[in-house]
């Protein structure tokens, strides 16, 4: 079953997602697990005929802005 959340986000609309600030991550219902928060968000579907079997997650804890378009389309190329 589905949580609540960014990967859940990304599993429901099987389209990649690309947050620049703690401020949209928060907004969307990210949640702080573990020590840090992350400050930049991306994650992609990873896709089998169609269907989620999972979500590549990249995050950065300290800067803001990190992840841009390039990142996006690179992270899912590999997904």
């Amino acid at each position: 079953p589905l949580g609540e959340g960014l990967t859940s986000i990304v599993i429901q609309t099987r389209e990649p997602l690309l947050l620049h600030t703690s401020r949209e991550i928060k907004a969307l219902g990210g949640k702080q697990t573990g020590q840090s928060t992350a400050k930049s968000w991306l994650g992609t579907p990873l896709l089998i005929a169609g269907e989620p079997i999972g979500v590549l997650i990249l995050q950065n804890s300290r800067e803001e802005n990190y992840f841009n378009e390039d990142d996006l389309r690179f992270a899912s190329a590999l997904a």
